[in-house]
């Protein structure tokens, strides 16, 4: 049996490679046996089969480098965000900052990017996407700073519309990539206070940036398929926002931290 029309295959024909070695392993040889008394022969026959299958089990170990060139994707992870409200008399100066609100979200997202690997190993790639749905948590019962006697709910918002990163890494071998992610969100913030008591609703919302930094690793199925892990930590610029009718400010300040697992598949 000539080896050598075993040839590396990519990552579709792996599973069909390594059958067709496991049915050779151990269907060729009873064949043989059956046929032949000579243990000479039969020697020389099974080194030729074990070449062969080892050449079809090398040709499944293609290169299977996701993030190369065009990729998509989508993924799903959880969201810890810290919202701050501070409220100010205009006038007075007086001012309550608010209990910090901790909320934990189920958080999705899908992304496009563009990556390569150097023959060093070194990794340089972009991403854009975006995440869904908008994060929220709510102040309870917060004092007022014009009229004191009366109590507040104030409902914090943020949505991020579009991401940017960039991702340098290193990648160990065919299979594994590790890099880290540093980059843009343009998110929309927002805040909503309740009537309650007193009767005064009060909205209002802005678009503003946020820088992200964290890390990821990823894992490579095929050529095609794989699989990432990632981290990262943002923080949204301010959003001031005025109810001139009582001379309050509001200024509200957003941070989270995210991990999630995600499916990419490289187009080309």
């Amino acid at each position: 049996m000539d080896v050598s029309n075993f040839i590396p295959c990519d990552g579709v024909t792996q599973h069909v490679h390594l059958k067709l070695a496991i049915k050779i392993f151990f269907s060729y040889p009873t064949q043989f046996v059956r046929n032949s008394g000579d243990k000479k022969v039969i020697k020389k026959e099974w080194k030729k089969l074990s070449l062969a299958c080892l050449g079809i089990l090398l040709a499944t170990a293609s290169q299977a480098n996701t993030r190369e060139g065009i990729y998509a994707g989508a993924g799903i992870g959880a969201s810890f965000d810290q919202f701050n409200l501070s409220t100010k008399n205009t006038v007075t100066g007086f001012t309550i900052k608010s209990p910090v609100q901790k909320n934990t979200s189920a958080l999705g997202n899908v992304f496009l990017g563009y990556g390569g690997t150097m023959d060093t190993g070194f990794f340089l790639g972009g991403e854009v996407g975006t995440y869904f749905p908008r994060r929220s948590a709510t102040i309870y019962n917060r004092p007022g700073v014009s009229v004191t006697s009366l109590t507040f709910n104030d409902t914090l918002k943020v949505h991020d519309y579009v991401t940017a990163d960039i991702l340098p890494g290193y990648r160990f071998n065919d299979d594994w990539l590790l890099y880290a992610r540093g980059g843009l969100t343009y998110a929309n913030l927002n805040i909503y206070q309740a009537p309650g008591t007193s009767g005064v609703t009060f909205r209002a919302d802005e678009n503003k940036f946020g820088g992200r930094i964290g890390a990821g690793i990823n894992y490579a199925f095929n050529d095609n398929l794989g699989v990432g892990l990632d981290y990262f930590y943002t923080r949204y610029q301010e959003m001031n926002a005025n109810l001139p009718a009582f001379n309050i400010r509001f200024n509200q300040q957003v941070s989270g931290n995210y991990v999630g697992l995600s499916a990419l598949y490289t187009i080309m």
